[in-house]
């Protein structure tokens, strides 16, 4: 499920923690009129945390990475040679390894 690429130009990173970063006010579609832009999360059990909307997310490492699918799916299980997304390894993890 990859697809998506850094906004910093880097690659995916082996980064051991993700995070949702705040927004960026030069990234919101309309500050004047107060509308930021939302996402929708959804933890799927076992699997990604898949972003709905228009998001950066940001690595362990600082890298920033900017969301360019209506849906984007991010790896939660870290052993994803395509960090921070998904590509779908946590399905060849042991049912108790999983996230």
């Amino acid at each position: 499920m990859s697809g998506r690429s850094p906004d910093d130009g880097s690659s995916g990173s082996s980064a051991s923690q993700l995070r949702v970063a705040p927004p960026d006010p030069r990234d919101a579609t309309s500050i004047e009129s107060g509308t930021l832009p939302h996402a929708d999360v959804v933890l799927c059990p076992g699997g990604p945390m898949l972003l709905r909307g228009d998001v950066v997310v940001q690595d362990a490492e600082g890298n920033r990475h900017r969301t360019t699918r209506p849906v984007s799916a991010v790896c939660r299980c870290l052993k994803s040679a395509d960090l921070p997304w998904c590509d779908g390894t946590h399905q060849l993890l042991p049912p108790g390894k999983r996230p």
